[in-house]
C-alpha cells in the first residue's frame, strides 16, 4: 500500500486522515501520502517492529501431545511455539528483526525527509504518540478534521464538488466494530505497544 500511494503521489495528491489510529502497518502504508492529517484525538506511530510466539511445549507435554515434524532446511522451523527456540534461532530472528527495523526507519525518512524534527531515537522506538506529539515529531503535517482533510484534498486536486464512493452498510458496520474495538482494547491497557 505504501508503494501504491508512492507512485499514485507523483500524478495525484494524495492526503491521509487519520480519525482513530495511525499505528505501525497502518502509519507505513500512509506516510507517503502527500498530506498526513489527525484527528486531535488520534494515535500514531508505533514504528518498530515484533515477532512473538509462544512457548507451550510444557502444555503440550502434560497433555500427552508429541509433536513430530519432519523439515528440510535449518531454519523451516524457526518461531514454532512447541519447544523453547534456539539461540541460534533466536540469532537469527534478531537479525531478521533488525533488518526490518532499519527499513522501516530508512523508509520514514523517505517519506517524511526534512518534515521530521528529531531523530530515529525520538520517533522509531515503537512508542505510540498523541496527534499533538506527532505534530511536533513531524510525523503528521497537521491536526484537523475530516472536513478539514476533504478541503485540503479538494483544494490540491483543484476540484470543486467531491463525490464519495459509498460503503455498504456491511463494510461500514465492520470498520465501526473494528474501531471500537480498538479503542476498548487500549483503553483496557491490555494492548501491548512496542
Amino acid at each position: 500500500v505504501a508503494d501504491m500511494l508512492k507512485e499514485l503521489g507523483k500524478d495525484l495528491p494524495v492526503v491521509a486522515y487519520v480519525q482513530g489510529s495511525m499505528a505501525s502497518g497502518s502509519y507505513y502504508a500512509g506516510m507517503y501520502a502527500s498530506e498526513i492529517i489527525a484527528n486531535r484525538g488520534a494515535l500514531i506511530g508505533s514504528i518498530g517492529v515484533i515477532f512473538s510466539g509462544y512457548n507451550i511445549a510444557q502444555l503440550l507435554e502434560n497433555l500427552g501431545i508429541q509433536e513430530q515434524v519432519l523439515k528440510k532446511g535449518t531454519y523451516k522451523e524457526v518461531g514454532t511455539m512447541s519447544r523453547q527456540w534456539s539461540e541460534q534461532e533466536r540469532e537469527f530472528l534478531d537479525n531478521l528483526l533488525g533488518e526490518q527495523y532499519a527499513m522501516f526507519i530508512n523508509d520514514v525518512k523517505q517519506a517524511r525527509g526534512e518534515k521530521l524534527t528529531q531523530d530515529s531515537q525520538a520517533f522509531a522506538q515503537g512508542k505510540i504518540f498523541s496527534a499533538k506529539a506527532a505534530l511536533e515529531l513531524g510525523l503528521i503535517d497537521r491536526i484537523g478534521s475530516l472536513h478539514d482533510a476533504t478541503e485540503i484534498l479538494k483544494e490540491r486536486a483543484n476540484v470543486g464538488e467531491v463525490v464519495w464512493l459509498k460503503k455498504s452498510k456491511v463494510d461500514s458496520y465492520l470498520e465501526q466494530f473494528q474501531d471500537s474495538l480498538i479503542s476498548k482494547v487500549i483503553s483496557l491497557g491490555s494492548l501491548s505497544l512496542r
